[in-house]
């Protein structure tokens, strides 16, 4: 039997995660149809299937496939282990973490501050997705997240600890005069504070806007659009927006951020690195 090929054993390991083609494939940033061929070459070289059609013609990883996957878990353990290792030693951090949060932390709080983790880490390797769907961690999909509400679900695989709380402000155009309000769009989601707050005071004049997220509220705002609701620290440095006083309003709410990472890699070198540079950031 030929040397079994590492990235075949990593196609597996995600297959056993996510429990699909689908959910390997995007763990791995590959197309459906590369996992199943490279399971089928590794089901070749072993000379036994690793996968077989369950109820719904689902497909799942037969006992070898799953004892397998469990071995290259292990594998993978201890390849983390020795980066660490080698961090330790060495003093650099080094591998690739991915982070997944809303597209607005992203592109407004993170990206301008990436200087001072590359600087301190120059062989750290931060891959950011700003989704528009959660990512699983538990399923693999991302290895540490931003999360704008405490997360019910997650056992005891994934820590969790409040980052900052994020205070809110009301906020228009400098140049404009509209008396309008920009509101949220919370279908099929859980209703936002925001969306709340502004339900609470009946919306008071017109609503000229609804839209999906902060960003696109910041931005309708600073076109002279309406009055929004935002996060101070998405607003503080947006040239052109000033701050609404309105204290005959109820008191505005507030966000809480949350960092959630799995139990697993707490401790590796660079996810410490990673925590360090968030909990120095300016999230006021």
């Amino acid at each position: 039997m030929q040397d079994l090929n590492w990235d075949d054993l990593r196609i597996l390991l995600a297959m056993a995660r996510g429990q699909s083609f689908a959910s390997a494939a995007r763990q791995l940033r590959i197309d459906e149809t590369t996992v199943a061929r490279r399971l089928a070459v590794l089901s070749a070289q072993l000379d036994a299937p690793l996968t077989a059609k369950g109820p719904g013609n689902r497909v799942t990883l037969t006992e070898l496939g799953q004892r397998l996957a469990q071995r290259a878990s292990e594998m993978e353990v201890s390849c983390q282990a020795m980066s660490d290792d080698m961090a330790h030693l060495t003093g650099r951090v080094t591998g690739t973490l991915r982070l997944t949060t809303v597209p607005w932390i992203v592109d407004h709080l993170l990206i301008p501050a990436l200087p001072v983790l590359r600087n301190a880490h120059p062989d750290l390797h931060l891959h950011l997705l700003s989704a528009s769907r959660r990512l699983d961690l538990q399923m693999q999909e991302a290895d540490v997240a931003l999360r704008l509400a405490r997360p019910d679900t997650g056992g005891q695989s994934l820590l969790i600890r409040k980052l900052a709380t994020l205070s809110m402000g009301l906020y228009r155009s400098a140049a404009g005069t509209d008396e309008g309000w920009i509101c949220f769009d919370t279908a099929d989601m859980t209703p936002l504070p925001q969306s709340t707050w502004l339900a609470e005071i009946g919306l008071p004049g017109k609503s000229t806007l609804t839209v999906s997220d902060a960003m696109a509220a910041a931005k309708a705002a600073h076109a002279g659009l309406g009055t929004a609701i935002l996060p101070q620290v998405l607003a503080r440095d947006m040239n052109g927006l000033v701050a609404v006083d309105r204290p005959d309003l109820p008191p505005l709410p507030e966000r809480e951020l949350w960092v959630v990472v799995p139990k697993a890699q707490a401790d590796h070198a660079r996810m410490r690195a990673i925590i360090d540079w968030l909990d120095g950031l300016n999230w006021k």
